[in-house]
C-alpha cells in the first residue's frame, strides 16, 4: 500500500491542519502552483496536490483575520473610507449643503446634520434682507463756523493776491437742523454754483481784502512778491528738470551707438578670422 512520505513531521501536521479547513474555504487555486515553493511531487495524485494547496491558502487567509467576524469589519471600513468631502457645493432644500459620495444611513445622518448647522448659520440673502438705500450722508445737527480770509501764496494766481481762510474763525449762534430744512435740499442741489461762478477776479480779491478784512497795500504788495519769487522758483526747476532729461538721452543714444559700432567690429574680426 502506497504511504505519503513528508520530508519532515512539522510539514506532515501542518498538511492534515490545511486539510480540515479545505471543506469550510472555496478559493479558486492557483494556475501556478509552484509559485510558493511547495514541492507538489510528493503527493500520489493532481486532487492531493490541489486539495493542499487550497487548504494552504485558506490557512493563510484565516491566519491574517484575528475573528470570524473580520470580513464584515473590512466593508464597513471600506464604507467609512469612501465617505470623502465633496470638492463642490450642492445646493439642496434651499441651503448650500454638504453632498457626500456613496452615502449610508450613517452617513444621511450627518448629512442632515450639516445641513441644519449651514442653514441656521448662513447669512440672510439680500432680497430678504434690508432694504438698500442710495450712498448718503445725513447730519442731524450742523453747527456753522465763519473763518476769517487772509493773503495767501498760491502760485496758482495769474494777477493779483492770492485769498485763502485764516486760521481765526467766528462761530454763528444758530444752528441749522436737516430736518426742518429738508424740503429745501433739492433746491439747493439744483442750484448749485458753477466753475465760473466760483472764480473770484483779481479786483474782486481786492476789494474784499481791502474792505472786508482790512488788509493794507503794504500787505498785498508783500503777498505779490512771495507769489512771483515760487513761480520763477517752480520755472526754474521745470527748466533744470527739462536740462537733466535731454542729457539723459543723449548718454543713452551715445551707449547705443557705441554698442553697435561693437557689434560691428566683432562681426568684422570674426570674418577677417
Amino acid at each position: 500500500m502506497w504511504k505519503l512520505s513528508f520530508p519532515s513531521k512539522r510539514l506532515a501536521k501542518l498538511a492534515s491542519s490545511r486539510s480540515l479547513c479545505c471543506s469550510e474555504t472555496a478559493i479558486t487555486p492557483s494556475c501556478n502552483p509552484s509559485r510558493d515553493g511547495t514541492d507538489l511531487s510528493l503527493y500520489k495524485n493532481d486532487n492531493e496536490a490541489a486539495s493542499f494547496k487550497k487548504s494552504r491558502r485558506a490557512s493563510l487567509r484565516r491566519l491574517s483575520l484575528p475573528s470570524t467576524s473580520r470580513p464584515h469589519w473590512g466593508k464597513r471600513l471600506q464604507r467609512r473610507m469612501s465617505f470623502r468631502m465633496p470638492k463642490l457645493m450642492s445646493k439642496e432644500d434651499g441651503c448650500d449643503s454638504l453632498s457626500l459620495t456613496n452615502p449610508s444611513e450613517e452617513d444621511a445622518s450627518i448629512k442632515s446634520t450639516l445641513s441644519t448647522t449651514c442653514c441656521s448659520s448662513a447669512p440672510s440673502s439680500p432680497s430678504t434682507g434690508l432694504k438698500t438705500h442710495p450712498r448718503s450722508v445725513r447730519f442731524s445737527v450742523v453747527q456753522i463756523r465763519e473763518f476769517a480770509r487772509t493773503v495767501g501764496e498760491n502760485p496758482a494766481c495769474k494777477a493779483g493776491p492770492p485769498l485763502t481762510l485764516d486760521w481765526s474763525f467766528v462761530e454763528r449762534p444758530e444752528v441749522w437742523l436737516f430736518d426742518t430744512h429738508a424740503d429745501d435740499l433739492p433746491d439747493l442741489q439744483k442750484n448749485k454754483r458753477t466753475l465760473q461762478e466760483l472764480f473770484v477776479s483779481a479786483e474782486r480779491r481786492i476789494e474784499l481784502l481791502r474792505e472786508d478784512w482790512g488788509i493794507t497795500e503794504s500787505e498785498l504788495a508783500a503777498a505779490m512778491h512771495v507769489v512771483d519769487e515760487i513761480k520763477k522758483s517752480r520755472q526754474q526747476v521745470v527748466v533744470e528738470f527739462r536740462r537733466l532729461l535731454a542729457v539723459k538721452r543723449q548718454q543713452q543714444e551715445q551707449a547705443a551707438r557705441a554698442s553697435d559700432a561693437s557689434d560691428v567690429d566683432l562681426i568684422i574680426t570674426r570674418l577677417e578670422c
